[in-house]
């Protein structure tokens, strides 16, 4: 949106100095972002790209200064909880909110696969851009170019000092491409296609790399078919869920042999389980779990780690090859059971009370 008003603006003023200080100020804060952005982190590196933007946006606002005034202030309002919980959270180095930060910039889009994987995009906005170009439609030009300077800067942000999940960026934007063309898409495209042969092999091409793009559709889908669903109505699943609401449960996480998926029974129990995904969840007792987790998928019952995890309750299974039996653990015992049936025969699934022991007085 920044830089769609600010090429407007710059289109509207035709002022070589706002042109000059614009670049200047781009290839500025590009070197700046990328030296400060250990000391500043990322948002503000992100605000200091927008400086840019400042010169057009000034040339676009002078006529409107009271619309532009009452956008940016619903726009500010709206993004402050979130821009000063991250920025509270980055100060104070929130350890979920840093290994988010510090792992993004390893998910960048090679240039390869920008201009290979983003040809379609990029051949429709060029087809598009050029038609416009010829007719001066002006507005349609500034929010072309200002997708398309988004569309760079976002997906290399890693290079500016951003660094934040490029890949995502990537994709959000030739999503957004998407409502661009419709908005951009000038009425008189078919007859400049008659008269204009380059124009008519630009818009050959950019036919065959969007129809051959949508192959991909299809060979999600089919990636998709080949991984076969989770039956959360099968004896197993169907047993589990009786054997946890059979009885209230005290307060605690609960884990499972390794053969029983964390995900799984999250998804069955709706109980609290002692696993997260990285980068998704960040547990108080991060430590802990992540030994516990380490031990189960070795397939090492270790109820001590399980203690230490904040667990009270483990979930094994006759069917599981582990064969977990933890009744001769101190302060374990069996709390409940529930059979079911399978192909391989008879199996039963039992629901092990872990209590945390008593301290000395």
């Amino acid at each position: 949106m920044f830089w769609s008003l600010a090429v407007a603006g710059l289109l509207r003023a035709q002022s070589r100095k706002m042109l000059i200080l614009t670049a200047s100020l781009f290839i500025v804060t590009l070197i700046a972002g990328s030296l400060f952005r250990e000391a500043i982190g990322a948002l503000p590196v992100f605000a200091l790209m927008l400086i840019a933007t400042l010169p057009g946006l000034w040339c676009f606002a002078q006529r409107r200064v009271l619309l532009i005034a009452v956008g940016l202030f619903f726009f500010v309002l709206g993004a402050a909880p979130q821009f000063l919980s991250m920025l509270s959270g980055t100060l104070a180095r929130d350890p979920f909110l840093t290994f988010r930060v510090d792992q993004s910039g390893d998910l960048g889009v090679p240039l390869w696969a920008f201009v290979l994987l983003g040809s379609p995009i990029l051949a429709t906005w060029a087809l598009i851009l050029w038609v416009q170009v010829k007719r001066k439609g002006n507005a349609e030009i500034a929010l072309l170019v200002g997708w398309f300077i988004s569309f760079v800067l976002l997906s290399f942000n890693g290079a500016w000092g951003f660094g934040q999940e490029p890949y995502r960026f990537w994709i959000n934007s030739v999503i957004v491409f998407v409502v661009v063309a419709a908005l951009t898409l000038p009425v008189g495209l078919i007859p400049a296609l008659r008269t204009n042969i380059p124009l008519r092999i630009l818009a050959a091409l950019a036919a065959v790399l969007v129809g051959a793009s949508l192959w991909n559709v299809g060979g999600f889908r089919e990636y998709v078919g080949q991984q076969g669903n989770i039956d959360f109505s099968s004896p197993r699943f169907t047993a589990l869920a009786e054997l946890i609401s059979a009885e209230p449960l005290a307060a605690g996480l609960l884990t499972a042999e390794p053969c029983l998926d964390p995900r799984d029974l999250k998804v069955v129990t709706a109980a609290p389980v002692a696993f997260y995904n990285l980068g998704l969840a960040w547990p108080e007792n991060k430590n802990e779990i992540d030994a516990l987790i380490e031990a189960n998928n070795a397939g090492v019952l270790d109820v001590e780690l399980m203690r230490a995890a904040g667990v009270s309750y483990l979930i094994t299974d006759t069917g599981c090859p582990t064969q977990w039996y933890p009744a001769g653990n101190s302060g374990v015992a069996q709390f409940s059971s529930v059979e079911y049936s399978t192909d391989q025969g008879d199996q039963r699934l039992e629901l092990w009370r872990i209590n945390q022991p008593v301290p000395n007085n």
